[in-house]
């Protein structure tokens, strides 16, 4: 009975060591399929590319191509599919469906630093920490995602505003706002407890207001972090705000205060 005691005791001290080295392999692992992954969509898109016979391939932009990659490639999915061969103004696009680990992609053309506004690189951030060299945050995955969704064609937002003689759509809404939280949970945000948001039209023009504070079950005037986004500029902000409370003439609504010192982000 001692001897069965002490073989049971050494295993599980061999697990406690072994089990950990072989979860951290596991995930080294993911995060190196991970990496080799957004290689190839880079590779994969300049072949597509050069294949389309464009004359300067460092200056096109073009996420139907991309939308062709992660799609018919790598089974991934997108909110909206792109339709327009070269995309112009649009720099940002969310994908997920790809990563291993189940990280959400955050696809982006950049000016690159030595000729800006003539050459453009692909970059790819995945959510997952460690798994690119730089983390796509919730906060900028799903403002981009509202953002695209307004920008659509068919926008369930723009739409919601056309047909409603208001300027805010919150997330603490019952009606509507549910819609839009289907939007973000299909990319996986946890849109039940980790954040809130604020939609505010002005004009014909939007900006999107976003914290990772789930603030429905904070007081009125509790102070929170928010990051602010103006479509039309695609220019971000942040600023420290209140809780604040509404009525929509049966309940009392919380929202995100707006009025606040904003700093532009550089």
């Amino acid at each position: 009975m001692i001897e069965l005691i002490v073989t049971i005791t050494v295993l599980a001290v061999i697990a406690a060591f072994t089990i950990p080295s072989l979860l951290g392999f596991v995930d080294d692992a993911k995060a190196k399929d991970c990496r080799s992954k957004t290689n190839d969509i880079k590779r994969s898109y300049t072949d597509l590319v050069v294949d389309k016979g464009v004359e300067v391939p460092t200056k096109y932009r073009s996420f139907s191509i991309v939308d062709k990659i992660v799609i018919d490639k790598y089974g991934g999915e997108t909110q909206v599919l792109d339709t327009e061969d070269e995309t112009g103004s649009k720099v940002e696009k969310v994908y997920k469906g790809i990563c291993p680990s189940g990280g959400i992609y955050l696809i982006q053309f950049v000016d690159t630093e030595e000729s800006k506004g003539t050459e453009v690189e692909m970059h790819i951030l995945c959510s997952c920490e460690g798994h690119t060299s730089d983390k796509a945050g919730v906060t900028h995955i799903a403002i981009r995602t509202l953002e695209n969704d307004i920008k659509s064609d068919n926008s369930f937002i723009v739409s919601y505003f056309n047909a409603h003689p208001t300027s805010t759509l919150d997330s603490t809404g019952k009606n509507f706002a549910p819609d839009v939280q289907k939007i973000l949970e299909f990319l996986g945000v946890d849109t039940k407890t980790t954040c809130s948001w604020r939609i505010e039209k002005i004009g014909e023009d939007y900006n999107i207001y976003w914290t990772e504070t789930f603030i429905d079950d904070l007081p009125e005037g509790s102070e929170i972090y928010v990051t602010k986004y103006n479509v039309s500029t695609g220019k971000f902000y942040h600023a420290k705000t209140e809780v604040g409370v509404h009525s929509d003439g049966e309940k009392d609504i919380k929202h995100i205060e707006t009025n606040a010192n904003w700093i532009e982000d550089k």
